[in-house]
């Protein structure tokens, strides 16, 4: 079998951290009718690492669809345990880890139709001992689920929040991997976007951009980008594979959140909803994202009430009953815009903008430990009080 390595010219260690996680699974599940499909980004050649002084360090998960007899499903807590004592061993970067989901084979045919779905079946790497991706179903642009889609948002948003390390505050250090998160960040626009006007579903980073640069100058894409705009993730995607030029973080971040507001215009758009309305309207966010699968709602229920102590009375209820992606987005959106303004020096506009993202977070949270005296402070604590909510809120 061709390794990762020979495919993809990955680090040997890529090869050897894949191994040794299938070995797990074939340990564990001890069935002839194993599935293990490796997916995301490694299995599409678009694995982000450096190998500097620090060593090997690895920017995105291994990620792998695990398919299993469904009596199999019960039994998954000594499987979590060895997979986490894995994930401690591994020494390659804070950000990175092997993630992965257990699913019965009867399952599989009927999963929703996301775009990762579509990813898998074209680009996933089978491990086990039954193949996975041709029993996966067909994800097409008539059928795949746009809401589901518009939540890439979110995630990015989130994401890249998330990453920002406290040194950029009062050093240079941790630009690199900043650069590379924003990087990542930007071109999931492309995943996001590209299949409302695009002719077929494309896989994989490069391909997704092509398509965009493609499409017909009378598209409502070209409403809403320029060339400079594609120029951008082309970039993005040499970031992606370790490019040494030099590149500002201050830069790199105004063009990112430039690129995501008209992803939003161009959104709205295509979805009939009017330019001037905010997403963190109840009505705009649940006609955008995926707010209302029952499944998910109750799930998220249970963790509001048992996590009751980060919220008010209030504030719980609305989050189990109103829509609050678009509250979420537009609070994220603050968040950077702050760190862009700190970044360019302007720190009258970084004061009131971190101000205005304390108020944003408030209407969903109780928050706490707040020194608004001290602009910094301030935005590092509203990132840690919003960070208490994302093992709550899917």
């Amino acid at each position: 079998m061709t390794t990762l390595g020979q495919k993809f010219s990955y680090p040997n260690e890529v090869d050897e951290v894949v191994g040794r996680f299938v070995e797990i699974c074939i340990d564990h599940f001890k069935t002839d009718d194993l599935g293990v499909l490796l997916i995301g980004s490694a299995s599409r050649g678009e694995l982000s690492w450096s190998d500097n002084k620090e060593g090997l360090c690895i920017y995105s998960d291994i990620e792998f669809l695990i398919v299993v007899p469904k009596k199999q499903l019960c039994c998954l807590a000594t499987f979590e345990a060895e997979v986490s004592r894995l994930n401690a061993s591994l020494r390659l970067g804070s950000r990175f880890k092997i993630d992965y989901v257990v699913n019965s084979w009867d399952s599989i045919p009927k999963l929703e139709k996301r775009i990762i779905i579509f990813d898998s079946k074209q680009c996933g790497i089978e491990y086990g001992s039954k193949e996975v991706a041709p029993l996966l179903p067909e994800v097409t642009r008539k059928n795949i689920n746009f809401k589901e889609l518009n939540d890439v948002l979110l995630h990015r948003m989130k994401a890249l929040l998330n990453d920002v390390p406290v040194s950029i505050f009062s050093d240079s250090s941790g630009e690199k991997e900043f650069c590379m998160s924003i990087a990542k960040n930007a071109l999931d626009l492309t995943t996001w976007l590209h299949p409302y006007e695009a002719r077929s579903l494309v896989f994989g980073f490069a391909n997704r951009v092509g398509a965009l640069e493609d499409l017909d100058g009378d598209s409502v894409f070209w409403k809403y980008f320029k060339a400079d705009d594609i120029n951008f993730l082309r970039e993005c995607l040499a970031v992606r594979r370790g490019s040494d030029k030099n590149y500002k973080v201050a830069n790199m971040l105004a063009r990112y959140i430039s690129l995501y507001e008209s992803g939003i215009g161009y959104c709205k758009e295509v979805n009939s909803i009017d330019s001037g309305r905010g997403l963190d309207e109840p009505l705009v966010s649940a006609g955008l994202f995926w707010e209302y699968s029952l499944r998910r709602r109750l799930k998220e229920a249970y963790l509001i009430f048992i996590n009751f102590n980060i919220f008010s009375l209030r504030i719980l209820m609305a989050n189990i009953f109103m829509p609050r992606k678009g509250k979420q987005i537009t609070f994220c959106f603050s968040m950077i815009k702050a760190l862009i303004f700190h970044l360019q020096e302007r720190d009258g506009d970084f004061g009131r903008q971190v101000t205005l993202s304390k108020q944003l977070l408030e209407r969903f949270i109780s928050v706490e430990d707040i020194d608004s005296r001290n602009a910094i402070k301030c935005w590092l604590s509203l990132r840690s009080n919003y960070a208490k909510i994302n093992r709550v809120l899917i």
